[in-house]
């Protein structure tokens, strides 16, 4: 399940990215397919490159994600469609100094078992890690982490993406009411997700017919 949630997660990143363009409208039929948030961070493709109106939102997007969410919503790729998973168990518990046959021997009460899930490379950047800290424990340069809890922390970082890029595009668009978040229950918001599911069933026909 945790990979279900990460795979939903990026799906959720992915809407966004496919919001800006078709905000936009500048996305060409042949580049459909390219439309995503990893497009819209590297900022090479054509139909980010040329964004005007709908730019600020998409800088704001991609300056709210955090290395966590990115990692996590990454793991959906190692649990879909890489090799196995490597699962460890996490046992904790208090270190007790023993005397024996005149040998001070030290043991471990164990307290507590969880689930790891082991990152067979960890990032590349590790400065932001702290072991212990949002789910992830960082043991001997081997990155593990807690699901549930690393779960929660990301949801936590996509749930401010999300509201910061909401937040520009009600600005880029005029909004300034108290309740924003509003504005997308109206008839222009439900006109607005049909436009989105539009686009999704068209990106769906071209790979279909491309295959």
């Amino acid at each position: 399940m945790f990979y279900a949630a990460a795979q939903s997660a990026a799906g959720i990143l992915e809407g966004i990215a496919v919001l800006i363009a078709e905000l936009e409208g500048n996305v060409q039929a042949h580049e459909k397919r390219n439309v995503g948030f990893p497009a819209l961070v590297a900022g090479t493709r054509p139909w980010v490159c040329n964004l005007q109106r709908y730019r600020p939102v998409a800088e704001c997007a991609v300056r709210s994600r955090t290395p966590l969410l990115t990692l996590i919503t990454g793991q959906r790729l190692q649990g879909f469609h890489y090799y196995p998973v490597m699962g460890s168990s996490g046992e904790f518990g208090e270190t007790v100094p023993l005397l024996v046959n005149g040998r001070e021997e030290v043991r471990i009460l164990k307290r507590l078992s969880l689930p790891l899930i082991r990152l067979p490379e960890p990032p590349d950047d590790m400065s932001w890690i702290t072991s212990g800290v949002d789910g992830l424990l960082l043991i001997g340069g081997r990155l593990y982490i807690f699901p549930w809890l690393a779960l929660r922390s990301a949801i936590r970082d996509l749930v401010h993406l999300v509201e910061n890029t909401l937040e520009a595009l009600c600005t880029v668009q005029g909004e300034t009411s108290t309740h924003r978040e509003t504005v997308f229950l109206s008839l222009q918001g439900r006109d607005l997700v049909r436009r989105v599911l539009d686009f999704h069933v068209s990106l769906h026909d071209q790979d279909v017919f491309d295959h």
